[in-house]
């Protein structure tokens, strides 16, 4: 092997190295406190298996010098993100963790659920291991203490009190049935209970209790009771793990080419839940890059503002793990501690964590191997020679408005989600499915063509001969005619299992008799589902947000004091559009300049 640098006039510094092959391509980056000393061990005469199969690859090394170790650790961490080596560990799991949102409104804030990061100005609790128990914690919330979720744009052109209300789920602020102080008082236990401080909300509602029943305001006394009633049967069926104290717990499984990280959370002592976070890895990789791998994401990347916990448990530690402390505290500002060796209760949740890695590692595999077996079977029916990657075609639409369509990937491990794309129809005929499914798979086409996009070995859609013959149209004018397509028309009452599957190929139309539990029929159907939820979900979300929306929004000087201004004048939206634009002109704060942009702005149609 040549190589264009020599490993020993490398510094002893602390700093990352940059692994290159003979074409310029990103091999491999880490950190190291002794960079002359860790890239030669990469070079001895007795390298380590797993790295024997990509070091022969390398061709130059180029290294950055950092004061610190810990300096190296973020920005090798950075390095990583932003660069994608190829042969550095990747972490499969491309959603960040939800967590539970209350604004910053001066008098009426909100609670919502939010993903990732957030720049918006107000309090963070979580994260939380999944969707489902943000919004199981959410949906307590709301019926506890009931804070408005809606957003900002609904809540301030409200003339009357949502369903929420009706529901006992809000207390309609938006119509002023609350006053501020009184919200402000919710939603300060509300940020109790979500630390766990459930103690502390009970002892302010029993004083508040006690106090409307000495000043015989009997129904808010009641609704105080009964609001005491629910927090003490809540905190009877909770999980309590501790009596205090924010916890991740971190354990490893890995099998072949397959590696799973479950995170346990526990927050205020309670046992929030646990999330599986799966990573694809090098053979003969070590257990503590997949370890360091998911660390690398996770704790400093995504953790938010006061989400962190106190402690880190941890099924091993490496030589450098005081780096890792370093650079954990640096990031999080507060003094997070990590453990690896673990006695008494902190051992049984260590415990817990692997007994979870296991079997969802054990269920993953599982599924890939069904995955597999099913490209397989539709590949033998079909004649083609293996089916390693498809993409489905669908187009969603609410009677001709808001016209989507989806693309959805697949390959031997199942969705591919990170491949995903949706097109936005425009200037087509309302309701033409023919017209938008042609546009759809050429746009998609064009990706594969300039290699945006990886080519598939088939093509289905959602459709009968129709549709069909729309994306061989498609596929004629961008060149990639030779792909087969699938389409699944809809059987009678559109029963799953009794769809007439069409094969269109270069020897041409045929319909394909698949049985109903055919594991060929089930991939079909799956990836057919697959992009009819991936269409709605954005068309309906499109449609919400036409439907929340206001005339009024963008006009330039016309904000939310001068929008609710000018619909409490006419009573609602409908009188406003009625009003002349003299009329608009005598609202208070509206001069007739800004009267005629209204004007124009709703008459512009």
């Amino acid at each position: 092997m040549s190589m264009s640098f020599n490993p020993e006039t490398l510094p002893t510094s602390p700093g990352i190295y940059l692994m290159y092959d003979s074409h310029g391509l990103l091999l491999y980056v880490g950190k190291a406190k002794n960079l002359k000393k860790r890239v030669s061990q990469y070079f001895a005469v007795n390298k380590e298996q797993r790295i024997l199969a990509w070091i022969a690859k390398v061709d130059d090394v180029q290294v950055i010098l950092t004061t610190t170790e810990t300096e190296a650790l973020l920005l090798e961490c950075n390095s990583i993100k932003t660069l994608s080596p190829k042969f550095n560990v990747d972490l499969r799991d491309d959603k960040s963790y939800p967590y539970l949102f209350i604004s910053d409104h001066a008098d009426y804030p909100r609670i919502s659920y939010e993903r990732g990061l957030s720049k918006k100005k107000g309090a963070v609790f979580g994260p939380y291991p999944n969707a489902a128990a943000v919004r199981t914690t959410l949906e307590l919330v709301q019926k506890l203490f009931q804070i408005r979720p809606c957003q900002d744009s609904f809540f301030k052109h409200r003339q009357r009190p949502c369903l929420q209300y009706q529901i006992k789920r809000c207390t309609a602020p938006c119509v002023a049935y609350v006053t501020p102080e009184a919200y402000q008082q919710q939603v300060s236990n509300a940020k109790l209970f979500l630390q766990g401080k459930n103690s502390k909300v009970l002892e302010q509602l029993l004083a508040a209790m006690q106090a409307a029943s000495v000043a015989q305001a009997f129904e808010q006394a009641a609704l105080l009771r009964d609001q005491i009633t629910h927090l003490r049967q809540l905190q009877a069926n909770q999980v309590i793990i501790t009596g205090k104290g924010d916890l991740d717990v971190l354990s490893l499984a890995y099998q072949g080419k397959w590696a799973c990280v479950y995170l346990l959370m526990i927050r205020q002592g309670r046992l929030l839940g646990g999330k599986p976070v799966y990573l694809s890895v090098p053979s003969d990789v070590l257990p503590i890059d997949i370890l360091e791998a998911f660390m690398r994401q996770y704790y400093l990347e995504e953790v938010q503002r006061d989400a962190w916990p106190d402690e880190i448990i941890l099924p091993l530690m490496g030589e450098d793990w005081s780096a890792w402390q370093q650079a954990i505290q640096q990031k999080s500002q507060r003094a997070v501690l990590l453990k690896s060796q673990v006695k008494a209760e902190r051992a049984k949740w260590l415990l817990m964590a692997e007994n979870n890695a296991m079997q969802a590692l054990h269920s993953r595999i599982s599924r890939h191997t069904q995955a597999q077996d099913r490209l397989e079977a539709l590949a033998v029916l079909i004649g083609l020679p293996q089916i390693a990657r498809m993409i489905c075609f669908d187009i969603s639409h609410l009677q001709g408005q808001a016209t989507y369509g989806s693309c959805v990937a697949f390959n031997h491990e199942g969705p591919d989600k990170k491949n995903y794309r949706l097109c936005k129809i425009e200037n087509l005929t309302k309701g033409d499915d023919y017209a938008a499914m042609q546009e759809t798979v050429t746009r998609i086409a064009c990706k594969i063509q300039n290699q945006e996009l990886e080519r598939p070995d088939l093509i289905v859609i959602d459709g009968g001969k129709g549709q069909l013959s729309s994306a061989k149209e498609a596929l004629l004018s961008t060149g990639l005619e030779d792909i087969p397509l699938i389409g699944l028309a809809k059987g009678p009452a559109r029963r799953a299992g009794l769809e007439t599957i069409w094969y269109l190929s270069e020897a041409g139309l045929s319909v394909i008799d698949i049985p109903p539990y055919h594991p060929a029929r089930h991939v079909l159907q799956q990836i057919r589902d697959e992009s009819h939820r991936f269409a709605m979900k954005h068309q309906r979300s499109k449609t919400r947000k036409m439907q929340q929306s206001s005339p009024l929004d963008g006009i330039p000087g016309v904000g939310p004091k001068k929008q609710h201004a000018l619909l409490n004048y006419f009573g609602g939206l409908a009188a406003l559009i009625q009003a002349s634009e003299e009329s608009v002109s005598k609202v208070p704060g509206i001069g007739p300049n800004l009267a005629r942009l209204i004007f124009q702005a709703l008459h512009k149609h």
